[in-house]
């Protein structure tokens, strides 16, 4: 059975993409074993018939609320990991900006320990001078 076969023993709703619902997968498995049997279609006609059962599945009720029960725990999972990562960043940030305070204050120290140095220098330089 060749998918254009298949197609053609198909419901109109199914070739135009309807609701799952609506799809007769009865027809569609009679028209498979009308041809030799499911095991000698081909491929294609296999692969229609397992695409038709999904969407049946698929469009019931348990499957949808599994679905969306699902979809409610990744997006919580995603708000957690944003919340975890927004946190790190700021731990990020604290710690950087720790790290400049005490660049910060080691220069300020530095330029402290070079301009009393200076003013020692100066102060031995007129010392001398006074002699």
């Amino acid at each position: 059975l060749e998918m254009s076969e298949l197609n053609r023993r198909l419901p109109a709703e199914v070739l135009e993409g309807k609701a799952a619902e609506r799809v007769d997968l009865q027809q569609c498995l009679q028209g498979l074993r009308g041809q030799g049997g499911f095991m000698a279609a081909s491929r294609a006609a296999h692969v229609r018939a397992v695409q038709l059962l999904c969407d049946q599945v698929a469009d019931t009720e348990h499957v949808r609320s599994l679905i969306e029960k699902h979809l409610e725990e990744v997006e919580e999972l995603h708000r957690e990991r944003r919340e975890e990562i927004a946190a790190i960043r700021r731990e990020q940030k604290a710690i950087e900006e720790g790290e400049r305070d005490k660049r910060r204050v080691e220069r300020e120290k530095l330029a402290e320990e070079k301009r009393k140095a200076m003013e020692e220098a100066m102060e031995r330089a007129e010392g001398g001078e006074g002699r």
